[in-house]
């Protein structure tokens, strides 16, 4: 009964959504995580290194910061200090100097008592915020970055699971249980915590500017709302993605890492529109798995579509329409990903 409400509540979710226009900003990179700005520069994490990318660049290229790390997943930029998580045979919080050409690594703290890496961060002030994982509990814990022996703070009471939080002023925001999103006073000693929305769909990354939270979701969607209205409804802003991760607001464009896809997606909120008729229409791939051509039905117009192997690297692109065959007979064998442009994602199998 309770998978037969979500799904009505998102049919009527998606019934009013208003759409925006989501463009790749750059492809091909390898596990790619956590997003952050400083300046014109996006700094991202790619596992063992971190690069960066000039988002005014027509065609930007990734340029890497620090290489030679290991289960990097998250970073916080402040001024010209960028921290970070990672596992260099211990789990530690580490930080470089982004104004030099070849900055050392300088650790901040050695996380003990724990098994994992933290995989989100986020700063404020001189307070580093992060996860920390103690036995079974996931923490949502901080530091003091101007403290030379800085001490581990609890920040929100043990939770079995949240999957990403959001500092913003004194409101914290964090999920729990992978389907509701809550948020808490940081400027008071004890705050209780206050529901604004359940049944969300596993969000993995958050960003709030002024009173609106936008948020990834698992189902390839990016949703926002308004955090000043309790146990509010939230609204769809970009869709048919595949999984998106991170996300960062600048000048009214969110930049969203894909992780399985290995790319950044640019979604200009300014573009946002009605949403078009052909989103009811129920298009199909076929055949798959596949030897030699694909096709998609009901597409109503000529669409342009990309191809990606398991990898995320582009491998074909194209112009398509409803009867027109996509020809595949030159790809290897495996499991690959269409996606149409600004519109649905499909997966198939060349066999």
């Amino acid at each position: 009964m309770k998978q037969i409400y979500i799904l009505t509540t998102l049919l009527l979710l998606s019934s009013i959504e208003f759409t925006a226009q989501v463009t790749d900003l750059i492809t091909g990179l390898d596990q790619i995580g956590g997003i952050a700005f400083n300046g014109n520069d996006l700094y991202f994490t790619q596992k063992d290194k971190i690069s960066k990318i000039d988002v005014t660049s027509n065609s930007p290229t990734a340029t890497p910061v620090i290489t030679g790390l290991n289960n990097v997943y998250t970073l916080a930029i402040k001024e010209n200090v960028l921290y970070f998580a990672h596992n260099d045979g211990k789990h530690k919080i580490s930080k470089i100097d982004i104004n030099i050409t070849a900055p050392l690594v300088e650790d901040v703290l050695e996380l003990t008592n724990t098994d994992k890496t933290p995989t989100m961060m986020q700063i404020q002030g001189n307070e580093l915020f992060f996860q920390y994982w103690d036995g079974g509990n996931s923490l949502i814990v901080k530091i003091d970055t101007s403290s030379a022996s800085p001490s581990i703070i609890n920040v929100v009471d043990p939770v079995t699971v949240f999957s990403c939080f959001e500092v913003h002023e004194n409101e914290l925001f964090f999920t729990q249980n992978y389907n509701y999103i809550y948020k808490i006073d940081l400027s008071l000693p004890s705050s209780t915590a206050v529901e604004l929305t359940d049944e969300v769909s596993g969000p993995n990354g958050m960003f709030s500017q002024g009173n609106i939270l936008y948020f990834t979701e698992h189902g390839g969607k990016i949703s926002k709302l308004d955090v000043n209205q309790p146990k509010t409804s939230y609204t769809e802003i970009a869709s048919r993605l595949y999984t998106p991760m991170d996300l960062y607001l600048k000048e009214n464009v969110l930049y969203v890492s894909e992780i399985e896809l290995g790319k950044i997606y640019k979604i200009d909120l300014g573009t946002l529109s009605a949403p078009k008729h052909e989103k009811a229409i129920d298009l199909k791939l076929f055949p798959s798995p596949a030897s030699n051509f694909i096709q998609i039905s009901n597409l109503n117009k000529k669409k342009n579509y990309t191809i990606y192997n398991s990898l995320g690297t582009k491998v074909k692109s194209g112009p398509t329409t409803t009867k027109q065959k996509i020809s595949i007979g030159n790809l290897s064998k495996g499991f690959y990903i269409l996606q149409l442009e600004n519109d649905s994602v499909f997966k198939f199998i060349k066999e």
